[in-house]
């Protein structure tokens, strides 16, 4: 099985935060951001690296981890952003569930601070 075509939008991991902590704390956010998106890079451009870090911190087996890997790198974006397709069907997903009607994409996410971190270095490059 092609394990890209089997991959639907809810299979991708993302970060959320309240308006309070964007608000209050932003360099916090950027800061956590920053650090995810230089793991994500790691992970993409170091696979034995990731695949150690796997072994030593997740105390899992080369086989296993090699597996995990495989599985999982391409759940990631190359630079970590999300398809807004895609994030509209996970969102609506979330209010069917909730039993919320229909809610502007604009006022669930906002990416921005997201943005801003990508034209700094060293994501510009």
């Amino acid at each position: 099985m092609d394990i890209q075509s089997a991959q639907s939008p809810s299979d991708y991991e993302g970060v959320g935060v309240n308006l309070k902590k964007l608000r209050e704390q932003p360099d916090q956010v950027k800061r956590f951001l920053k650090g995810n998106l230089l793991g994500l890079r790691y992970m993409r451009q170091n696979r034995d690296g990731a695949i150690e870090a796997m072994v030593n911190r997740l105390n899992l087996d080369r086989e296993t981890a090699e597996g995990v890997y495989q599985l999982s790198i391409n759940n990631f974006s190359k630079d970590g952003t999300m398809d807004e397709a895609a994030l509209q069907i996970i969102v609506d997903q979330q209010l069917a569930e909730a039993k919320v009607k229909e809610v502007p994409l604009s006022q669930v996410a906002d990416f921005t601070l997201f943005r801003q971190i990508l034209r700094e270095p060293p994501f510009s490059q």
